[in-house]
């Protein structure tokens, strides 16, 4: 995975503990919008063919055609309201009317429920409801988060015990904000 196809390889050092892969997923559809370092990925179907390959969200290696991708862009502006506000009531109700066109199966068994695209109708977005509703279920959905530096606003996994984490990377982000910060006390308290 290089740079440009993702910012959330950014965001944990190696001694962070792993990203679950539906949060994973979630994080890099959200990234796919037009950032500061890269152009919008879902741009067109042929440049959301390799994203969707890397996340697993075709059935069919190397097709993804415009109706599908409309979906998925739906989705990542939802998902983006909702990493701005995670109660924004509107964003659910909309993304629950969207993810309606999902066909799903549910599968029983003594350790639980799994969800799987029904046949005929294996997308990408069937795919992403399918990872969004394991990550509300397994309580990660309240760890992705959105870089509170306003220039980035990168999505990313907070791997933190107190579940604090305001930036994607403290070294790029982090760090330019409290330096920001400091600048302004101090020129505060030399006009002061």
């Amino acid at each position: 995975m290089d740079a440009t196809s993702s910012v959330s390889s950014l965001a944990a050092p190696s001694t962070a503990p792993p990203v679950p892969r539906s949060a994973w997923t979630l994080i890099e559809i959200a990234n796919s919008r037009e950032l500061s370092i890269r152009p919008d990925l879902l741009a067109a179907p042929a440049d959301a063919v390799g994203l969707f390959g890397e996340l697993a969200l075709l059935p069919a290696p190397g097709r993804s055609d415009e109706a599908a991708l409309d979906e998925v862009r739906t989705f990542r502006a939802l998902l983006n309201r909702l990493l701005v506000d995670h109660d924004d009531t509107d964003a659910w109700t909309a993304l629950n009317t969207l993810s309606r066109q999902a066909v799903l199966n549910v599968d029983f068994a003594p350790g639980g429920t799994v969800l799987t695209a029904a046949p005929g109708a294996d997308r990408p977005l069937t795919r992403l409801v399918i990872h969004l509703h394991r990550t509300v279920n397994d309580g990660t959905w309240s760890r992705i988060r959105l870089c509170a530096n306003e220039e980035c606003s990168a999505a990313f996994y907070d791997t933190t015990r107190s579940r604090t984490q305001r930036w994607h990377s403290y070294a790029d982000c982090g760090n330019k904000s409290n330096v920001a910060a400091h600048r302004s006390r101090t020129r505060a308290a030399r006009t002061g």
